[in-house]
């Protein structure tokens, strides 16, 4: 009963831990893409890069988060 109640507490908790995370990165995508893609060092170049990534890491990243 103990060792259930521990195992369930630990996925609660990452399964929390895992939601903020994809939010922070899904409100940083909306408010400054560019920052999003410093992370990994990319630079991008257009109008429609920067639509992009709000589209896939802001809105995908949102879903996400809903459905956790």
């Amino acid at each position: 009963m103990k060792t259930q109640k521990v195992i369930s507490l630990a996925a609660g908790t990452f399964i929390a831990l895992s939601a903020f995370a994809i939010i922070m990165v899904s409100i940083m995508a909306f408010s400054d893409p560019q920052a999003v893609m410093d992370l990994v060092q990319v630079k991008l170049t257009n109008n429609d890069a920067y639509s992009s990534i709000r589209g896939v890491y802001g809105g995908v990243g949102l879903t996400i988060f809903i459905t956790l």
